[in-house]
């Protein structure tokens, strides 16, 4: 099994050239390599945090705490709105995370596109 790898910065114009010069079909799955928790517990690697479905999913909650919940007529069986209320830390923690990716590979015996996440 041959693998084809290149390891320039991944850009958007890299990884489309990469794309055509090994002739990956539009139709290919991408997949993304696994990290194990132990590169980011262990030995520091950060990510990019981005404010994702999740975390707007909890701000337009919290405006439903500071508003529409206490309207006893609409929701008479929340006897406290704070509890459904996303902390300052909840929010943080609800941010999606990025890291760039290292590589794209591709096996030869397999029409997919694969990215490494690291060396």
């Amino acid at each position: 099994m041959e693998v084809i790898t290149k390891y320039e910065p991944n850009t958007v114009g890299y990884l489309l050239e990469f794309i055509k010069q090994n002739n990956i079909p539009n139709e290919a799955i991408v997949y993304y390599q696994r990290i194990e928790d132990a590169y980011f517990e262990k030995h520091n690697w950060k990510t990019l945090k981005k404010e994702g479905f999740f975390y707007h999913q909890a701000i337009e909650r919290n405006k439903k705490v500071d508003g529409e919940f206490k309207d006893k007529t609409k929701y008479p069986l929340i006897e406290d709105p704070e509890v459904f209320r996303a902390s300052d830390e909840d929010l943080e923690q609800m941010k999606e995370e990025y890291i760039k990716s290292f590589c794209p590979v591709k096996y030869k015996d397999d029409d997919n596109l694969f990215i490494d996440a690291h060396y």
